[in-house]
């Protein structure tokens, strides 16, 4: 079905009248105030209506407003299907009473997975030396190297743009996403196993280490339910702007730290810590991505 979104301008004396044709219309809408060449205030309405709304909507609109005045217009522009449609639906919905999430336009959600789908430089050196951090943190048992890990780790970005790809049929971002994803985790693992087998030959008596991480790193079924728990916090913090770098932070932990294990493993060619941090990595992945995919195309059908 045909959406469409409505831009209306109205001077303050008839900003009113707008207003009555919209609630007569039984339709949503934001609105702000905005400056006219510097000196007049007008009232600026954005409404998103399906096709057939239109034909009661801009009768209103002509009698509401006279555009013979320089500060009153509007305009009409056709947006895709399921896209334009979403404006903050969930704060105006159940979530209006929980009161967690302020939405956005999910127009400005696609351009956004579009920007970040991609690798630079800056990311992939990020991602190396976050490899290095995590491994030194498993082979010294330090904590606060492995949040440092966790910090450094761009991989938020590629996760989030593969899971509003796959939603929204945007196969283009998806696949971005997913080849990104990719060489960040490549690059971390391989940064890591290099960094392991250079530490392997001044690390006397590595059996106590390996051990270890063997322990922290045993895969279990509750890393896919961490995963999509994870995935899920990646969509809702992207609709409603919460705090991302802290949803980075925990999405790095269920991947770097495995990845450093396995790297760790690698380099030791100890085949149970490899095959475990492997499978543990890759559940957290799975969860990540389905988890985050799946909130995304409910959202999306509530919105």
């Amino acid at each position: 079905m045909p959406l469409y979104r409505v831009s209306v301008y109205a001077s303050e004396s008839e900003a009113d009248r707008v207003r009555e044709v919209l609630k007569g219309a039984r339709l949503y809408w934001y609105e702000y105030s905005l400056v006219f060449n510097g000196e007049t205030s007008v009232a600026a309405f954005e409404i998103y209506a399906p096709e057939e709304a239109l034909q009661d909507l801009l009768p209103g609109l002509y009698r509401a407003i006279d555009l013979r005045k320089r500060e009153n217009a509007f305009y009409i522009e056709k947006v895709e299907t399921g896209v334009g449609a979403s404006r903050r639906v969930l704060s105006r919905r159940f979530l209006r009473s929980v009161r967690i999430l302020r939405g956005r336009p999910l127009e400005e959600v696609l351009d956004e997975a579009n920007d970040r789908s991609s690798v630079d430089l800056l990311q992939a050196l990020l991602a190396a030396i976050a490899g290095v951090v995590a491994l030194a943190g498993i082979i010294t048992g330090s904590m606060i190297l492995l949040v440092g890990a966790m910090l450094l780790s761009p991989i938020l970005s590629p996760i989030y743009s593969a899971a509003v790809g796959l939603s929204f049929g945007r196969l283009e971002i998806a696949v971005r996403g997913g080849f990104s994803l990719l060489i960040l985790t490549f690059l971390a693992l391989a940064s890591s196993t290099t960094a392991a087998a250079i530490v392997s030959v001044f690390l006397p008596g590595p059996d106590a280490v390996l051990e270890a991480a063997r322990q922290a790193y045993t895969p279990h079924y509750i890393d896919l339910i961490i995963g999509l728990a994870l995935g899920a916090a990646v969509s809702l913090a992207a609709v409603a702007r919460l705090n991302e770098p802290l949803i980075g932070v925990a999405v790095a932990a269920a991947l770097i730290p495995p990845l450093a294990a396995l790297g760790l493993g690698l380099a030791f060619l100890d085949y149970e810590l490899s095959l475990g941090s492997l499978a543990k990595a890759s559940a957290n992945m799975a969860g990540l991505l389905a988890g985050s995919t799946l909130t995304f195309n409910i959202l999306r059908r509530l919105l």
